[in-house]
Parts: structure tokens; sequence; C-alpha cells
């Protein structure tokens, strides 16, 4: 390593905004590549599939970062809503499908299932991008337009006083025919309310997509028992950089004031 390499580094902290930005880009064109470079006499393709190597490593780890935080505030929110709401399952009908409701009555009764209340709601475009997070399907152009520019019907349902089991998973059974065999899930009624590849129903899958409809379809009887989710904060990100490029790095993220007051330390 030469002396120039071998010189004490400065830790600079950043959010994830314009600066950061300049800052990588100043620290990728100017420093990494000639780093790696002089590491073992590396050749220049040595060197840059080094560089893309460590590159790949750490965007794998900030992407398993984001997940497992995304995992446990989910967890949590559905712990916390559990303690009110664990009788309860949320269900959207898209606007196309609404003139089926006494249809889905009927198969919800056959299986010890009831619409405890409903109510007409137009998710509108950041709704409808928040349930397609949930139900994948319902991301598809059609959908979001008929989400954004139509009322849905949100449904709560719930189980018969006589009825045992899991709320989610019976009615998953009933209207998506979660567990039995392809032909029968044919036959479900979220098979006939679909529409040009549209689904016509949503009905969560599991404890965390209960409680994200349920702050989604209704933040009102939510609200009035249960603090609204806390936004993830925004991620920080640690830059390490030569402290002799301390005003370069300082001067490209345009924090000029700061770059003024720190070299004069």
């Amino acid at each position: 390593m030469s002396a120039e390499q071998s010189r004490g580094h400065q830790l600079v902290t950043y959010k994830e905004d314009s600066a950061l930005n300049h800052a990588l880009q100043f620290l990728y064109t100017n420093e990494s590549l000639s780093f790696v470079k002089g590491v073992g006499g590396l050749s220049a393709q040595e060197a840059a599939e080094a560089e893309a190597k460590l590159v790949a490593e750490r965007r794998q780890r900030e992407a398993e970062a984001r997940a497992a935080a995304r995992a446990a505030r989910r967890e949590a929110r559905a712990r916390r809503l559990e303690a009110h709401f664990a009788d309860l399952c949320p269900a959207l009908m898209l606007p196309h499908a609404q003139k089926y409701l006494r249809k889905l009555s009927d198969a919800l009764d056959h299986h010890g299932l009831l619409v405890s209340d409903k109510c007409p709601l137009l998710v509108g475009a950041e709704g409808g991008r928040r349930l397609a997070a949930e139900e994948p399907a319902l991301g598809a152009a059609p959908a979001l337009a008929a989400l954004a520019e139509r009322p849905a019907l949100a449904l709560l349902l719930r189980k018969a006083p006589d009825n045992d089991g899991d709320l989610i998973e019976l009615c998953r059974r009933c209207l998506f025919g979660d567990g039995l065999d392809e032909e029968a899930r044919q036959k479900c009624l979220s098979e006939e309310l679909t529409l040009d590849g549209v689904p016509g129903l949503f009905v969560p899958a599991d404890r965390h997509q209960r409680a994200a409809a349920l702050d989604l379809l209704f933040p009102k009887m939510v609200g009035a028992l249960v603090e609204p989710p806390v936004a993830p904060e925004p991620p920080h990100v640690a830059v390490v950089v030569g402290a002799w490029q301390r005003r370069a790095v300082m001067f490209s993220g345009g924090h000029r004031w700061w770059a003024r007051w720190w070299s004069r330390q």
C-alpha cells in the first residue's frame, strides 16, 4: 500500500440525498478503483471485477438489512393490531366485482363466515400502490386505474359464533381455494370475479397483510384504538474517505459552509 493510501481516514455521514450521491460519485471515480489496482498488482480488468464484486456484496447486504427491517416493522404492527382486531378480516371488492356482493355473502355463509360491515371506499392511486405491494396482481395498470378512479367496496369479515379455526385461513379457503386442489380452486368465487386478468377481490393471506389492509381500508376504526403506524426512518450511510479529501468531498456535496468551518479545524 502506498504512503498516500496509508494516511488516516475521516468518517463522514450523510442521509440519502444529493450530497451522498455527489460524495459516492467522487469516491468511486477517484479513489476506489485506484485503491484496488494498487493491491496485489491487479490488472485493470481484475481490479474492475473485484470492485464489481464488492459493490454487489454491499448491495446484497443492504437489501437483506432492508428486508429484515421491513419484516420486523410488519410483525410489530401485526401484533399491535391483533390485540384489538383478531376476530376481523378485511377484504376489498374492486369496482367491477361489486355486483356479486350477494353471491359473496352466500359463499361466506356456507362456510360459517359473514360480512360484519361494508363501506364504499375510493382507494386512490397511493392506496392502490400500497395494495399492490401486498398483492402483485393489483399492480397491473387496469387494476390501479380502477382503484384510483372508481370507489371499491371495503368489507369486514368475521366468523359465525359456532365456527372454529383461523379466520384468515377460513376466508382464503372459502374465496380463493387455498389448500384445495387445482380443480377446486378454479371453481372458487375469486376466479369468477376476475375480469380480463384483473382480480375482483382482495383478501389478506397472512397476519401482516391483514394489518396492512386494516390500516389502509379502515383507518378511522383502527385509529380510534391504535396509534397510526410509524413511518420508517430513511437509511443513513457512512462514507469513509481519506482525511486529505475532506474539502473536495464537502464541496462536491454542496456543503460549502461546513467545508469552510471544517478546513479551519
